[in-house]
């Protein structure tokens, strides 16, 4: 049987996007967006970056941004 193993870049976006998502929890919008839009720079391949930005701009009420991220 053949496992799976992750890259460890994987484990790094999971724990940027989660400190992401913690900053915006906690009221601090613009930082979580900073905080993603570096992430989405050094993975702009990565879907799961750039679907959560633009969740984090339809959150703090940017939708035309939002928009520009989920396509």
């Amino acid at each position: 049987m053949q496992r799976f193993n992750r890259d460890d870049s994987f484990d790094e976006i999971d724990r940027a996007l989660d400190h992401a998502w913690g900053l915006s929890e906690l009221g601090l919008n613009k930082d979580a967006i900073e905080e993603c839009e570096k992430l989405v720079k050094d993975n702009p391949n990565d879907p799961s970056s750039c679907f959560s930005l633009g969740n984090l701009y339809k959150n703090n009420g940017d939708i035309d941004k939002a928009i520009e991220w989920y396509q």
